[in-house]
């Protein structure tokens, strides 16, 4: 039985409209059923799309989260098991993992905060190119 592990991220951030590539980076992709985001208030959010890429990585599209920005947690789930990302170790949880929130499974990874994404209305990049173009149309004075 392998363990699902999400151990990066190509990205900490994506738009709240959705479409922001992430790759995921862990092991034990090969087979997932399910990827999505889920927000603070336990929220889920199936990823636009997703293509296992290999045993160790998932190329994904983030989702509309209908407004909600913040932070979220990025869970893969494949077969009986699950990635998780806010406490160290596994749990297992002989009622449907209610504690976790991934109902249906029996064995849950727990990785560190590897899966956390930042959903903003802006990306930092664009905030900050904009910044750069502004500046550079303003006149220099001293």
């Amino acid at each position: 039985m392998s363990m699902l592990e999400i151990t990066k991220l190509s990205t900490d951030e994506a738009l709240v409209s959705g479409g922001t590539e992430v790759i995921v980076t862990g092991w034990g992709f090969q087979g997932a059923s399910r990827v999505f985001f889920e927000d603070q208030n336990s929220k889920q959010y199936d990823v636009q799309k997703y293509t296992v890429d290999s045993d160790s990585r998932i190329t994904l599209v983030s989702p509309d989260t209908k407004g909600t920005t913040g932070k979220f947690d990025i869970f893969v789930v494949g077969g009986k098991e699950s990635t998780v990302s806010k406490v160290h170790g596994v749990v297992p949880d002989g009622d449907g993992m209610r504690s976790t929130r991934t109902f249906g499974v029996t064995r849950t990874m727990v990785p560190s905060r590897a899966a956390e994404i930042y959903v903003r209305d802006r990306l930092l990049a664009d905030i900050l190119w904009d910044d750069f173009i502004r500046a550079q149309q303003e006149p220099f004075s001293l």
